[in-house]
């Protein structure tokens, strides 16, 4: 069976404004959590194409490695990294636009189901050749991950 191919990557952008600070006056994980997971999710459906879909199973691997100022813009880029019969898990990073500082990172995984039975249903998609060993070396890490 041919399988269809899918989005490399999918990038989005979020200027840090004062209401998405902590107590310390820097982003907020929650708010960074979800900036990550909407990145993840628009990269899964980009490639899916059918966002009713796809559901969320599992977060893993995130971490923060620098705290994000108030009026930093964060670049997170989404890229597809495995595919199960029925799953796919995204890599997300966060990286500030002006320093180019890597400040987030983690994988996301969402199951596709059938919309009536609420069953897992398998996606169809297929993985490209990595690029990189950067690349490479993400797989594996979500390979060890998600296993």
């Amino acid at each position: 069976m041919k399988g269809m191919f899918f989005v490399k990557e999918l990038s989005t952008s979020q200027l840090v404004l004062t209401g998405d600070l902590n107590h310390h006056g820097t982003l907020f994980v929650g708010k960074a959590l979800i900036w990550l997971s909407e990145t993840g999710f628009m990269t899964a459906s980009m490639s899916y194409k059918n966002p009713d879909e796809l559901v969320f199973l599992a977060m893993n691997g995130f971490k923060f490695f620098k705290p994000v100022p108030k009026g930093d813009i964060v670049n997170f880029t989404g890229k597809i990294v495995n595919l199960g019969n029925s799953s796919i898990t995204v890599y997300v990073n966060g990286v500030s636009s002006l320093t180019g500082e890597i400040h987030v990172e983690g994988f996301i995984t969402y199951v596709c189901i059938d919309q009536v039975t609420r069953k897992k249903k398998n996606h169809g998609l297929v993985m490209d050749d990595a690029e990189s060993t950067e690349e490479i070396r993400i797989r594996n890490r979500a390979l060890e991950l998600v296993s």
